[in-house]
């Protein structure tokens, strides 16, 4: 029973934390991405339920689905880019500002180039 439990309180955190999220910390909206070699605009839009369209990222564009306040690629624009994960501190986090990291890719650089640290700065509406 106390098995039971956990499971199911484990369960709920999960899921609670990424609704929790998306309500105090918007994901869809633009953004700049920063490459190494420089930025340029892109854009998150939310799709249906927990699902994001990430564009203007070149290789790294797809539907993604929030999972656990991280973004996972469920179909990315690029075939050899299965693997992608995007996460950002919690909006709790004095440090949050709501950009999102890449944090994990395919093994191997399947493009040739690694986009480990890439970010999505979102952009002030109001500046």
């Amino acid at each position: 029973m106390l098995l039971l439990t956990l499971v199911v309180a484990a369960f709920l955190a999960g899921w609670m934390g990424d609704r929790w999220m998306r309500r105090t910390y918007p994901i869809a909206g633009d953004y700049t991405v920063h490459f190494p070699g420089g930025s340029r605009a892109a854009s998150i839009v939310r799709l249906a339920g927990d699902d994001y369209q990430i564009g203007g990222c070149g290789v790294l564009n797809g539907v993604y689905r929030l999972r656990e306040g991280r973004l996972v690629v469920l179909r990315p624009i690029d075939d050899r880019m299965i693997g992608l994960i995007w996460s950002r501190p919690a909006p709790s986090n004095p440090e949050s500002d709501g950009t999102w990291t890449l944090i994990n890719e395919p093994p191997g650089t399947p493009t040739g180039s690694s986009y480990l640290g890439v970010q999505l700065k979102p952009i002030d509406p109001e500046s």
